[in-house]
């Protein structure tokens, strides 16, 4: 995992793996991105899943990526 690879820089748009705790990975893409942990949306079925960092495995950047503001 490369040192930018963190939930920290994942954003509105990106691809994001998980692990469930069964020890499966699965991927989806962010819908809602909050300070400690993003939503993502699984497989477009619309069914949403809550990803942070104890679960976060890797994350590509997506084409419609958008940079959101950080709050203070």
């Amino acid at each position: 995992m490369a040192c930018t690879d963190t939930i920290d820089n994942a954003e509105v748009g990106d691809s994001v793996t998980y692990r469930s705790p069964q020890g499966q990975e699965f991927t989806g893409r962010v819908v809602i991105r909050m300070p400690e942990h993003v939503v993502i949306n699984v497989g477009g079925s619309g069914r949403a899943q809550c990803v942070d960092a104890h679960n976060f495995v890797s994350m590509r950047r997506g084409k419609n990526r958008r940079e959101m503001v950080r709050w203070l």
